[in-house]
């Protein structure tokens, strides 16, 4: 798109009340895309949202387009060097919208929201946009190499998204936490559950300051995740801050930890591929910790594909004795650069469809149905 244009574009009030798709690359003179006073129904159809390659832009969406993204599908932004907040949410009053699912809330029907390249954003809101819109929408959410981004949703925000099935976080080297504690000051619950109803696949990948899905106590909900894919997280632990057990001992420093408890086995009926690689504060899978009731067999109904690799500390799957591991399901096992692991679980595991073991020697060895090494 020629620089001129858009230029002239800025500055003239336009109205496009059937423009359906909007893709805007490599313009980098343009700080917005939209003007502060928008004709009536303008870009009320509007479905698809492409920006790429546009080095001076400072924001994608403020309030006055938000307002009118009654059609909104997809969002993606790319390459934008400039930009610091995606959503402008700052000087939104409460209003009231026949779609909403409270009065005075505004539904945003974006399903898809991917960002790439964003170095300088920081949030993707500006604002806590609980109580003014409402993403209940949203089913997919990607987010690579936003350098910048400490955290992904507030905790309010968070108990919105009802449809989210696909959360996917690669190379965001200051992320601490996917939810951060209510930056209002509201007070909220002590503390709280995170139901994720929806989710299928969670995908956390070179993520290095990532510690926890929530740095305080709380407690969490899969009940249809089936993958799980946690790649070069060293310091992370999905569930660990939701016992105090190990609140305390990372207050010691001793940050060495499993990637879950026994009682999560509960919520993870539907988890099929699970994958931790690349972690060098792992020695163990699962612990039961912190549990107070464990059942003598733990199962893993429907578990397929297993991938433990580089992982320099891990000693075992579990290193907790006295029950039985059942993978009625498993079918592939790989094992590769755990260099302590010299036993899958003290106690007996059985795995009755594992045929083949893929381990060091990046061979495959036949294996009985009760897993021991």
């Amino acid at each position: 798109m020629d620089d001129h244009f858009v230029s002239d574009f800025e500055n003239m009030q336009v109205a496009f009340p059937h423009l359906e798709y909007l893709h805007i690359q490599g313009v980098d003179n343009v700080k917005k895309i939209w003007d502060d006073q928008l004709p009536q129904d303008s870009f009320s159809k509007l479905k698809d949202v492409w920006v790429e390659s546009c080095g001076g832009l400072l924001n994608i969406f403020p309030s006055c387009v938000l307002k009118r993204s009654q059609s909104l599908h997809t969002l993606r932004k790319k390459d934008c060097i400039s930009v610091k907040d995606v959503f402008d949410v700052e000087g939104m009053d409460v209003n009231v919208n026949a779609n909403a699912k409270e009065e005075g809330v505004t539904v945003v029907p974006l399903s898809e929201l991917i960002l790439n390249s964003l170095p300088k954003v920081e949030k993707i809101w500006n604002k806590d946009p609980h109580g003014i819109l409402t993403f209940q929408n949203l089913e997919s959410i990607y987010i690579h190499e936003c350098e910048s981004m400490k955290n992904l949703f507030a905790e309010c925000l968070v108990r919105d998204l009802v449809e989210l099935q696909e959360l996917c976080v690669f190379s965001c080297k200051r992320i601490e936490e996917i939810i951060v504690k209510d930056i209002n000051g509201v007070l909220l619950e002590t503390k709280p559950t995170f139901v994720f109803p929806k989710l299928t696949s969670l995908e956390l990948c070179k993520l290095p300051e990532l510690r926890s899905l929530y740095l305080g106590a709380h407690t969490s909900q899969w009940p249809l995740l089936e993958i799980l894919r946690v790649l070069e997280c060293h310091k992370l632990n999905v569930f660990a801050f939701e016992t105090p057990t190990f609140k305390q001992r990372h207050h010691e420093g001793n940050l060495h930890m499993p990637l879950f408890f026994i009682h999560h086995t509960k919520t993870l009926v539907k988890l099929e591929t699970l994958i931790a690689r690349g972690s060098y504060m792992m020695e163990e899978i699962v612990s039961n910790e912190g549990d107070q009731e464990v059942a003598d067999e733990i199962t893993f109904f429907i578990l397929q594909h297993m991938a433990l690799v580089d992982l320099p500390n891990l000693t075992s799957f579990s290193s907790s004795g006295g029950y039985i591991f059942s993978f009625p399901s498993l079918e592939h096992l790989e094992v590769k650069g755990c260099p302590k692991m010299e036993i899958f679980s003290p106690s007996l595991s059985t795995t009755p469809k594992l045929k083949r073991v893929k381990l060091e020697d990046d061979e495959w060895h036949w294996v009985m149905s009760r897993l021991r090494v």
